[in-house]
């Protein structure tokens, strides 16, 4: 199943939610986290320029050529590293939304409480597929030669994090360089360049995106079994398991209810 672009992503999941929760009736909590997937969704384009201040552009005609290859590569990682900001900080927003005081005690960490709390919910059935796809094409991009696959290496999972809860514990990880000044910006190969260290940013914040997806339905579920998506009524689940598609809202749910159309006589 083909995916939205990141940032289509971003603001179908926005609006899905404030339509959802009847434009947060009772539920206002839910607006910090929509806020920053508002302005993810606003991203197209930076206007970056890696030599605005590089007095030594013009002396050599190779190291031009590299300059421009690496501007190229920085250009598209910046925007993912801009877009994976925002998306975290809701991810975060919704996580002290949705997850329990209860589950404020041991492991320590909000990222290690929400993974524990997400494993507690296994027994629900919430099903996600395009979750479980996207953790696998991680995976598989980690795999690769890349910059940042290194940051990933031996990571080993603690028993509270399950499946649905590994995609955020290795979002955690490139956060916290991110976050701390330790991620180092990858060097460019020039030829055949394929810009996997974006692809793997990216990937992460899909994964950070569908995390605030199952997160909204744990918490939500009972106040609003049913959300409107596209003018259709469908529940919850199948809203949220699927917006991410590139996908019609009648495909999803073809058993919604089709108005009633008097044909004429001849």
């Amino acid at each position: 199943m083909k995916l939205k672009e990141l940032d289509h992503h971003c603001g179908v999941l926005c609006e899905l939610i404030i339509k959802g929760t009847e434009y947060f009736i009772d539920r206002v909590e839910w607006k910090q986290p929509l806020i920053n997937l508002k302005i993810a969704s606003g991203l197209k384009s930076l206007d970056y320029d890696a030599t605005r201040f590089d007095d030594s552009i013009g002396w050599c005609g190779l190291a031009d050529i590299m300059t421009d290859h690496q501007e190229v590569l920085e250009r598209k990682l910046v925007l993912e590293l801009c877009r994976f900001h925002f998306i975290w900080s809701s991810l975060e927003a919704a996580m002290d939304v949705a997850v329990p005081l209860r589950f404020l005690t041991k492991p320590l960490g909000k990222v290690n409480k929400t993974c524990s709390f997400i494993k507690s919910k296994a027994n629900i059935g919430i099903k996600f597929d395009s979750y479980l796809r996207e953790l696998g094409y991680l995976e598989e991009l980690l795999t690769e030669d890349s910059f940042y696959s290194g940051i990933f290496e031996e990571i080993e999972m603690p028993e509270h994090v399950d499946i649905f809860g590994k995609g955020i514990f290795l979002a955690y990880k490139l956060r916290n360089r991110l976050a701390h000044g330790a991620l180092d910006i990858p060097i460019t190969m020039q030829e055949e360049e394929e810009h996997l260290d974006a692809d793997i940013v990216g990937s992460l914040s899909r994964l950070a995106l569908f995390t605030i997806q199952f997160l909204a339905i744990v918490d939500l579920e009972t106040d609003f079994p049913y959300f409107s998506w596209s003018g259709i009524d469908m529940p919850i689940r199948l809203a949220l398991t699927n917006i991410q598609d590139d996908i019609h809202a009648e495909d999803v749910y073809p058993e919604h209810d089709v108005p009633f159309i008097i044909s004429k006589r001849n």
